[in-house]
């Protein structure tokens, strides 16, 4: 079954449309950081059009790397919506988040700027999206602290006081061992370095967003991250990954171009979900099946994994044309009627959860997955249908539209499964 979105793409490293979007992004910095000046203080115009111009000397795959961040992602969304909003306060504070992308590179690549760095500083750390080592400072440290760098040494000062950390304990290579310097902190990186994590200030912000959102109250939401994470839900996490990586290595491969972060968080409503401003990040909870089921992790993964494809793949074709955009239908996945949109969403991502199902079982393991594959393959014929009916398509999306189809006969076959009407 070679076919253009649910395998033979997922074994392609270089994706067009992930690619699209980075070279975009990449090519704006340095420009907006210039249309900002008018709006905040000369010295911070200064500083970060220094930065924005470092930044752009970098190595094209070093600049790519940084961007290709889900914190990036969000960091850049706010700073255009605060830019919008036309407010100096928040701005100034806002922009002062850009730097702490930019401190482990310009370390690593010896282009260290000739002023100190500011850095904003939040519950007393000092973190840097990609990296797994941050900072904790003492209590009485400033919200915004100055970094630079002398004889292999960062030094971070505050009121009148220096921490010094030595770059060797900020660098150190080896995963999942805690630094010996009492301020350098580990976080948890998983199997291929993706980054398990719940404790960024980004993290608290989307969340609170969301928990207050009125859109969002109809779900009940009740977002809290899980942090400090435990050994044993980064052992969960772990399995789960070894799990996927085993079945659908080429799935695998595509996992590790879009998805850089998971995070961990509580809710008695919400199970598992992707956001589009933080292109890149998975959010995974316990509401349905607790992280130590590793076949459900696993699909959840592939799920959410699906759900960011997708999306990238809709920036450079629509796929479908619903017949009355604003009709709402009946979903086979979600209580709550959706948008043409979701339904289309939810026949992606379970197509290829069948395909991952289905190679489960033909491993042998076990007749939990034979029963999630008949209920899978059940809600994404009812899908394909509705779709159908309500929808015409681009050349690519009647590709889809086969592919997906192919996916229901060669199973139901397959595995004698029935259809329930």
């Amino acid at each position: 079954m070679k076919d253009d979105f649910l395998l033979e793409r997922a074994q392609i490293k270089e994706d067009k449309e992930l690619t699209f979007y980075l070279d975009r992004l990449d090519s704006v910095i340095p420009k907006v950081m210039d249309k900002l000046r008018p709006y905040i203080s000369n010295e911070l115009a200064d500083i970060h059009n220094s930065l924005a111009c470092l930044y752009q000397d970098l190595p094209k795959d070093v600049r790519i790397n940084i961007i290709n961040h889900p914190f990036f992602c969000y960091y850049w969304v706010k700073l255009m919506e605060i830019f919008r909003d036309g407010k100096q306060a928040p701005l100034e504070r806002w922009i002062q988040l850009f730097s702490r992308h930019l401190v482990i590179p310009f370390i690593q690549q010896g282009c260290w700027p000739s002023f100190p760095i500011p850095m904003l500083v939040y519950n007393h750390e000092i973190r840097f999206p990609g990296h797994p080592r941050h900072i904790v400072l003492p209590n009485e440290v400033d919200e915004i602290v100055y970094l630079s760098l002398e004889k292999k040494c960062l030094l971070i000062k505050s009121h009148e006081q220096i921490y010094t950390i030595s770059v060797k304990d900020l660098l150190e290579p080896t995963l999942n061992v805690e630094s010996k310097h009492p301020f350098v902190k580990q976080r948890y990186t998983l199997v291929d370095g993706i980054e398990l994590d719940a404790g960024d200030l980004l993290v608290e912000m989307l969340f609170n967003k969301m928990n207050s959102n009125e859109r969002y109250k109809v779900y009940g939401y009740d977002l809290a991250a899980i942090n400090p994470l435990s050994d044993e839900i980064y052992d969960n996490f772990q399995r789960a990954c070894a799990l996927l990586k085993k079945v659908c290595p080429d799935y695998w491969e595509e996992l590790l171009n879009y998805t850089k972060l998971i995070v961990p968080y509580t809710s008695k409503y919400s199970s598992t979900f992707t956001e589009s401003n933080y292109l890149g990040a998975v959010f995974m909870s316990e509401k349905r099946q607790s992280f130590s089921d590793e076949m459900y992790t696993a699909e959840h993964l592939l799920h959410e994994q699906s759900h960011l494809r997708l999306t990238l793949v809709l920036e450079s074709d629509p796929i479908f044309f619903p017949e009355y955009s604003d009709n709402r239908y009946v979903s086979p996945f979600r209580q709550d009627q959706r948008p043409m949109l979701g339904i289309v969403h939810g026949a992606f991502v379970f197509s290829r959860m069948a395909v991952f199902l289905a190679r489960g079982v033909k491993m042998g393991l076990g007749d939990k997955l034979k029963y999630r594959l008949e209920e899978v393959i059940d809600k994404l014929d009812r899908a394909l249908e509705i779709i159908r009916l309500n929808c015409t398509f681009t050349d690519r999306g009647e590709s889809l539209m086969a592919e997906m189809q192919r996916v229901v006969d060669t199973y139901q076959k397959e595995f004698n499964i029935l259809i329930r009407s």
